[in-house]
């Protein structure tokens, strides 16, 4: 069977399995995805991934994820091990790193100018533990964005001198093909969710847009922030990557388009003990210091990896399927949210959700 027909294939009985939950709590596929459940008041634990029934067999450790609540904080105590089969894009294996991060519970918006994410190192974490990363790569590497160059795998990701962690939507965890809306993705180290990109624009959400990111891509430099650029109105969303919400409350979003999650903290980041530690130095894009912005082959070629262009590899135990980068449209698609139009009616029910309501 040509590879093409067998990835079709993979996909259809990936897809075929999907079920969606009720208005009781976001959509849940049968691809190995469980979320926790709420414990002790601790609402925020059912929007992580139960990682305890995925196995590497022996060949990794298996992952471990606990999360626990306070007054002030969530906290995230992970070995940074993936619940899904690792497919190894960059030179280094990945490895066991334990990792507390500690996420404010009553997040705030910053009363004063918004504060960068850093380029190198953690700036939120995901549903199962790993850690988000900003939209570049290292400085050895003139801090390019990884998405174009191929060299994230099928849920967006690769290691670092073995500390796996994502740069763009960890595709793996999204689990409605159609478009989760309001399915928490991660946390930033300020204490907002980073969410799927769709809202309902109609009742029962019979119709969906998703929201795009207001950075307009300008080139002529390898450097990511450089070659993207935020103009307010291009998109749908803020500098930051996010949208204030009618409740008073704030979400950023995985978009298409960089950042990808998010440019800015809009809150009051936690970053003792989170953001402020060293950062691994980068080695993911082999060759790239002789061969330019391209990355890894001759002329600045893309680098491909499993699966075909950008590393993206066939559905996989554990909840890996295809890359979503088409999820509800072309890239970049997505319609324009204004006042008087259905985009505060989505956005209100996207609040509910978050508090646990159901909205849809």
């Amino acid at each position: 069977m040509p590879n093409s027909l067998r990835l079709f294939a993979l996909f259809s009985i990936a897809a075929s399995s999907m079920l969606l939950l009720g208005p009781s709590g976001p959509a849940q596929a049968q691809t190995g995805i469980k979320l926790m459940s709420a414990v002790d008041g601790c609402q925020e634990r059912r929007h992580f991934v139960d990682v305890s029934a995925f196995s590497h067999d022996g060949r990794y450790e298996n992952p471990r994820l606990d999360v626990t609540c306070d007054d002030d904080f969530i906290t995230v105590r992970t070995n940074s091990i993936i619940n899904y089969e690792y497919v190894q894009i960059t030179p280094t294996d990945m490895a066991v790193r334990n990792k507390t991060y500690r996420i404010p519970r009553k997040p705030r918006l910053a009363a004063g100018e918004r504060e960068r994410v850093p380029l190198l190192g953690p700036i939120g974490v995901a549903v199962n533990g790993i850690p988000i990363f900003s939209a570049n790569e290292s400085p050895r590497h003139g801090w390019g964005d990884p998405m174009p160059r191929g060299i994230l795998d099928f849920c967006n990701g690769h290691t670092a001198r073995g500390f796996y962690h994502y740069h763009a939507r960890p595709n793996c965890l999204v689990v409605d093909r159609n478009g989760s809306v309001g399915q928490v993705l991660g946390y930033a180290f300020d204490g907002y969710p980073i969410v799927s990109p769709f809202i309902c624009m109609a009742p029962n959400c019979k119709a969906k847009v998703k929201l795009r990111s207001s950075y307009r891509f300008i080139g002529g430099t390898p450097n990511a922030w450089e070659a993207n650029r935020y103009e307010p109105g291009y998109g749908d969303l803020d500098e930051c990557n996010g949208r204030k919400l009618p409740d008073g409350g704030y979400a950023y979003f995985f978009t298409e388009r960089f950042p990808y999650s998010l440019a800015c903290y809009a809150g009051e980041p936690q970053l003792e003990g989170n953001a402020n530690t060293r950062a691994p130095r980068d080695t993911s894009a082999r060759g790239n210091r002789r061969d330019g912005p391209g990355g890894g082959g001759p002329r600045g070629e893309r680098r491909r990896g499993p699966g075909g262009p950008g590393g993206f590899g066939p559905p996989r135990r554990g909840g890996g399927r295809p890359d979503f980068a088409t999820l509800g449209g072309r890239p970049g698609e997505g319609g324009r949210i204004e006042p008087n139009d259905g985009g505060r009616a989505g956005l209100e029910n996207l609040a509910d959700i978050l508090k646990g309501k159901g909205g849809t």
